[in-house]
């Protein structure tokens, strides 16, 4: 089935990317729209799972592991079976997800918790075939220094598929009052030690191409991100960082062109050292890993 978003859909997830448990009426009111709208097409992209679900994001630190991501390339001496591939990918539990791109190149994220098990994740991937191209620890805005209680861990572990779901619904399951869900869940949000995100899946866009265009600046980064933000030849509904690169954008256009043009308008900026440009084709999850890594916090306190 062919599903087309157009530019109000967008909009809509480039709000829910900054807080997914944000109101239909707070988006309704930001875009101009009637809360039946908002709400019609939240649904419509949840049915068509576009958005695969509503998740959470933790500094992964806390428990023990660091993020990367990287790129991967066939090894042209090698005949490599992508439906095995896949297969055998998935079966590495610390591989979150792989991105595979138009020009049939794959950006993949993953966890590691030591030197040793990075080595390990890699030489595994080396042995079916793939050459990699580069990994790059990423950049964690989400802070990690900070304790969680074990019912901050329960709540997490709550949202992590579902972080839309209502506050009464989450004291109700937790067994715990509305007013503790509410002060807990602030001071995640305040204290920026959660993020709540949709999880996009990206060949399932149909109408617009989706195009990720990585940025190397020659200045700070956050002035850079700024320059682009109020840009108008610019069109993108998430952004994150990276140790290096230091921006990504996902953009989205009505054709390849469209993308080709924005990248060129990034890559003409004096304060941009480089960027590269790819196009996602088609995407594989594997979101139990760190699922599981929160399960063993809380059975930690239970122990204790």
């Amino acid at each position: 089935m062919v599903i087309f978003l157009d530019e109000i859909d967008f909009k809509i997830l480039k709000i829910l990317d900054k807080n997914c448990r944000i109101s239909n009426s707070k988006i309704a009111n930001e875009l101009n729209l009637t809360n039946r709208t908002v709400s019609s097409r939240i649904s419509h992209m949840l049915q068509r799972k576009i958005i695969e679900y509503f998740s959470i994001e933790i500094n992964t630190n806390i428990l023990g592991y660091r993020h990367y991501i990287g790129r991967l390339k066939r090894n042209i001496d090698k005949n490599v079976n992508l439906v095995l591939f896949s297969t055998k990918f998935k079966e590495i539990q610390e591989i979150y997800r792989i991105w595979e791109q138009l020009d049939g190149s794959f950006t993949f994220s993953f966890y590691s918790k030591s030197p040793e098990n990075l080595e390990q994740i890699l030489e595994k991937i080396q042995n079916m075939g793939m050459n990699i191209i580069n990994y790059n620890e990423t950049r964690i805005h989400l802070s990690s220094d900070i304790p969680f209680s074990k019912l901050d861990w329960e709540i997490i572990a709550y949202l992590y598929y579902n972080s839309r779901v209502p506050q009464k619904e989450i004291s109700l399951n937790l067994k715990v009052s509305d007013k503790t869900i509410l002060r807990r869940l602030k001071r995640l949000k305040t204290m920026k030690l959660i993020q709540f995100v949709p999880v996009i899946n990206f060949e399932r866009i149909s109408g617009y191409v989706s195009g990720v265009i990585s940025i190397v600046p020659n200045i700070n980064s956050k002035k850079l991100y700024l320059k682009l933000k109020n840009s108008k030849d610019i069109k993108y509904w998430r952004n994150t960082g990276s140790v290096s690169p230091s921006i990504v954008l996902f953009t989205y256009g009505k054709n390849l062109t469209e993308i080709y043009n924005m990248n060129s308008v990034i890559k003409n900026q004096p304060e941009v050292k480089k960027c590269s440009l790819t196009f996602i084709v088609n995407n594989w999850g594997n979101s139990k890993f760190i699922y599981n890594e929160i399960s063993k916090k809380i059975r930690e306190f239970e122990k204790n």
